[in-house]
């Protein structure tokens, strides 16, 4: 009987460099930078970097969440698993030992094995990931950056301005954001904080709640998801994300009044 659990330790994920045709690498710890659509991945934990056998070993869970995945961990009575789940239409099973991964149920090859660690990290090929996601993977040997695009917006899995809404709640007051210095710790809610992406604290509201807010300044909307609590100062009534906050022409300013509306889609 296969038994699920929280993923609670640093998923990683390795590739051969020999995948990224015409390219060279030198051989040692070096320090690799990961974009996804030209954006830099923060990496806290465990940074990236080029290892004694000319692989790129990077952490997969900031990289998932970045993409709009879920990653879990399956334990049954032979070999752990690996399941990633993308846009509700793909789920990726990889099994420690095996040279096979399942796809929607397909067997598919690889030239590399998943395997636990000695220090209990899970090493993952990672084109074989990001193919099977439809995901573009390069490699810039010039600056050792592993190029990663996406034909979508990553915040694809929030909902939009364009969708049926139903407001349930409103109110007003101080909006301000938070940025770089935050970008890849932890939020209250257990994901990885990404400036990058269309998200907000609130110091009660629901995790996962979608909310309008307009910055009166501009009389600019964005709708971001709760996935952390704040602001810690009693006159804000909510911290925006980086982008959220350049979205409606607030970043400038820093603090601005704004209107939030709760919805309910």
């Amino acid at each position: 009987m296969k038994i699920r659990k929280s993923f609670k330790f640093t998923l990683v994920i390795s590739f051969f460099s020999l995948l990224f045709m015409g390219t060279s690498i030198v051989q040692g710890h070096e320090k690799v930078s990961v974009l996804v659509n030209d954006n830099e991945i923060n990496f806290h934990d465990q940074k990236p970097y080029i290892d004694n056998n000319s692989r790129t070993q990077v952490p997969i869970r900031a990289i998932s969440e970045t993409l709009g995945a879920n990653v879990d961990w399956i334990s049954n009575s032979n070999n752990g698993q690996v399941q990633i789940k993308h846009n509700d239409n793909t789920e990726i099973l990889f099994t420690i030992g095996e040279s096979h991964f399942l796809r929607n149920g397909e067997t598919i090859k690889m030239d590399t094995k998943p395997k636990i660690t000695n220090n209990q990290r899970t090493v993952l090929p990672l084109r074989a990931m990001t193919e099977a996601l439809g995901i573009q993977v390069d490699w810039d040997g010039t600056n050792k950056h592993v190029l990663i695009t996406t034909d979508n917006d990553i915040n694809d899995n929030y909902i939009k301005d364009n969708d049926e809404h139903e407001v349930t709640e409103t109110m007003n007051g101080t909006a301000s954001w938070y940025g770089s210095d935050f970008h890849g710790s932890n939020t209250a809610s257990g994901e990885t904080y990404d400036k990058n992406a269309l998200t907000a604290a609130h110091p009660t509201l629901p995790f996962g709640t979608n909310v309008r807010v307009t910055f009166k300044r501009t009389n600019e909307s964005v709708i971001v998801r709760i996935n952390d609590r704040g602001p810690f100062s009693p006159d804000r009534i909510i911290d925006l994300s980086k982008k959220a906050a350049d979205t409606i022409g607030l970043k400038p300013h820093g603090l601005g009044e704004v209107t939030i509306e709760v919805l309910d889609k």
